[in-house]
């Protein structure tokens, strides 16, 4: 009777952390699930949606509305599917887009070489020919 309890415990705890795979978390509330039912605790399928909801991140909000307005009842494994096509819509919509992943900053236009102070150019000018400046000077 006490890991009953302490099972029902962890099922009312469970949370999905940040970043965390729905897979992952899915699998962490199936497991408890399977412990209650080996422990021959029957367990509804509304609960089993609501304890998994519960747990949910903010992006699942969404989500979460639809599943606690719409007036089907779903089983465990629908609901499961829905919950799976949600996510692959998240990470469909939260993609880096194509135009969006090479961005960079390009000059085609080299910089100008500057004569320092002091420096003197020995050269001749492509001009006027005298020697000591460029004809950019």
């Amino acid at each position: 009777k006490p890991r009953i309890v302490v099972l029902y415990t962890e099922l009312t705890n469970v949370v999905m952390a940040p970043g965390e795979e729905l897979v992952d978390y899915l699998t962490r509330v199936e497991k408890i699930i399977a412990a209650l039912n080996r422990a021959k605790e029957t367990l509804s399928d509304a609960l089993l949606v609501a304890m998994v909801l519960k747990g949910l991140t903010e992006e699942y909000d969404p989500f979460t509305v639809h599943v606690t307005q719409t007036r089907d009842s779903l089983t465990f494994n629908e609901f499961k599917a829905r919950l799976r096509s949600f996510e692959c819509t998240l990470r469909y919509r939260n993609r880096p887009r194509a135009d969006e992943v090479m961005v960079t900053k390009h000059k085609n236009v080299q910089p100008k070489e500057k004569i320092k102070p002091g420096k003197h150019f020995d050269g001749e000018c492509f001009i006027c020919e005298k020697v000591g400046h460029r004809a950019r000077d």
